[in-house]
């Protein structure tokens, strides 16, 4: 991630508390739903295919997992490629890697890598975490 930056869910909807964790789903202020229960869905995002640094990727897992949340998604299949071991799409792979499975600690969501495409990693986001196979079409 970048220095001094850090992904940081969306304040509660209705009196602006910033909550301290994606874990959190009733505000500690106003006891309100910080976030609709999700709709099964995922979303679909690609963070390495168009020249993307490290830092454009982080931009783009912290853009996309408050879009996921807003839109109540219960994943995000993130895109990357594999690249050969020391190609540009490779070290973005690595990064969302090290940044998503950060993210799935601290916010008990579960990070995927499916072992038949090795070009994605999925972010699921549902608190009951459904299993992987009805994640992935």
């Amino acid at each position: 991630m970048r220095k001094g930056s850090s992904i940081r869910p969306l304040p509660c909807p209705t009196c602006g508390y910033q909550p301290e964790s994606f874990a959190e789903t009733v505000c500690a202020k106003c006891d309100s739903l910080l976030y609709e229960p999700t709709q099964g869905a995922y979303l679909q995002v690609d963070i390495a295919h168009k020249g993307q640094t490290r830092e454009d990727a982080t931009r783009i897992i912290e853009k996309s997992l408050n879009e996921a949340i807003i839109k109540r998604k219960s994943a995000i299949h993130f895109i990357c490629g594999y690249g050969s071991q020391t190609g540009h799409t490779s070290i973005i792979r690595n990064h969302a890697i090290n940044v998503l499975k950060r993210l799935a600690r601290t916010s008990n969501y579960q990070m995927i890598c499916p072992p038949e495409n090795p070009g994605k990693i999925i972010l699921v986001l549902e608190s009951h975490r459904k299993t992987a196979s009805s994640i992935w079409p």
